[in-house]
């Protein structure tokens, strides 16, 4: 080795040592640590992304437990929603998903079923909480509406028609809505009716707030997917925990209300949707339990009432149905009918 050589070489390693924390020898290439002693060798860090964010799949596995299938039955007419979870006996959902039934049946991914009472509701914003006596499993916290991001990635979860089974629609915060505010985020989720309620879950798990999805006022045939922000609905929704009151039914909002966008938005057209994800695995919940009483069952169609059968005439009979038993000289056998 010439001595311009051996001059270069103790320059370079003092650069290093300097740079990395990492010195060398003239004879090895084992990295050596400073003091000349070896050390391990120095990897690059992980992506943030790897290290705090979750997958879709892995979001819907860790949180979809907490989101709850929403079902109404009252002034004339069945409803189905979202819902999701926010302590050990409470889901947030939205108003109108509710209005027609004080006290809606929940059901889990793998319909396990309470009865649930409605505490509060509110028109504007358009949020319901759900009481529950059973422990919910998981819960969703709320995410600082100030840290959202135009462009950030968020994963919806409900219950969409037409299976109104648990589905996990991703996509990604479009803008904020009013324009210059951040009462709600527009996303390009492909949602549908039955969404409503459910959470859009940021990639900590966390929920920038609750799906609504909304026409638009210049073509009502056209639906967005909005999400109420955490600063528009909590406050309500802490309002509603700290003093529950009795809701009644409100049957002026039909079995196909779609709400419209507030005035003060600004969407002048419907941002092309993601495709909803498939094959999700489902989440892990408690095992079902029967369905309580009066829990219509959305995954089959209900089934017709059976119809009466004649009348039958003895001489001296009993005539036994499964609610009553008569007897008499001339009886009628009477079949009691379930609504559905």
């Amino acid at each position: 080795m010439t001595r311009r050589t051996g001059r270069l070489q103790v320059l370079f390693c003092v650069v290093l040592t300097a740079l990395v924390g990492v010195g060398c020898s003239a004879n090895s290439s084992t990295p050596v640590a400073a003091g000349g002693k070896p050390g391990p060798l120095v990897s690059a860090p992980p992506p943030i992304a790897a290290a705090t964010g979750l997958s879709d799949v892995e979001l819907a596995k860790r949180f979809g437990a907490a989101v709850w299938r929403v079902e109404t039955l009252g002034c004339g007419f069945w409803r189905s929603g979202s819902a999701f979870a926010i302590d050990a006996h409470h889901l947030v959902t939205n108003n109108h998903v509710v209005s027609n039934d004080s006290a809606p049946v929940v059901r889990s991914p793998t319909g396990e079923a309470h009865k649930g009472r409605v505490i509060g509701s509110s028109k504007t914003p358009d949020v319901a909480v759900i009481e529950v006596k059973e422990t919910l499993p998981v819960v969703v916290g709320w995410a600082p509406t100030a840290s959202l991001v135009t462009g950030e990635h968020i994963v919806e979860l409900g219950y969409p028609l037409p299976a109104r089974v648990f589905t996990v629609s991703p996509g990604s915060i479009v803008n904020f809505q009013p324009p210059g505010a951040r009462q709600a985020v527009l996303a390009n989720t492909a949602i549908d009716h039955g969404n409503s309620g459910g959470p859009a879950l940021l990639s900590n798990g966390t929920t920038a707030g609750v799906v609504t999805q909304m026409t638009l006022p210049q073509d009502p045939t056209k639906r967005v997917a909005i999400a109420f922000t955490t600063d528009t609905v909590r406050g309500t929704v802490e309002q509603f925990l700290q003093h529950p009151a009795t809701v009644m039914s409100d049957c002026g909002i039909g079995p196909d209300y779609v709400p419209p966008l507030p005035p003060n938005f600004s969407v002048p057209a419907v941002p092309p949707p993601q495709p909803a994800l498939r094959a999700v695995p489902a989440p892990s919940v408690p095992q079902a339990t029967s369905a309580p009483p009066d829990a219509p069952s959305w995954d089959v169609q209900p089934a017709a009432p059976p119809s009466p059968p004649p009348s039958s005439t003895t001489s001296s009979s009993t005539s036994t149905s499964s609610t009553t038993t008569s007897t008499s000289t001339t009886s009628t056998s009477t079949t009691a009918q379930t609504s559905p």
